[in-house]
């Protein structure tokens, strides 16, 4: 027999994926607003308080129909 599997204490977490999403949804709205349909509704997507503060941003930018890329959220 095996010993159960226990979750771990935290969930996984990867700093370059989370910058290879905020930076596919600033290269396409596309992608963005798949994303969007993915993490709209996570209350905090993103483990790095930076693209935490980033994804604020590009989804403020959006939703008010403004163009998201690196310059108006860099704004």
């Amino acid at each position: 027999m095996t010993a159960p599997r226990t979750a771990p204490s935290a969930p996984p977490w990867s700093p370059q994926a989370e910058r290879s999403v905020l930076s596919v949804c600033m290269r396409s709205v596309d992608a963005l607003e798949a994303v969007m349909g993915i993490l709209g509704s996570v209350d905090a997507p993103f483990h790095d308080a930076v693209h935490a503060e980033i994804w604020g941003h590009i989804r403020a930018l959006h939703e008010s129909g403004k163009p998201v890329d690196v310059c108006t959220v860099g704004d």
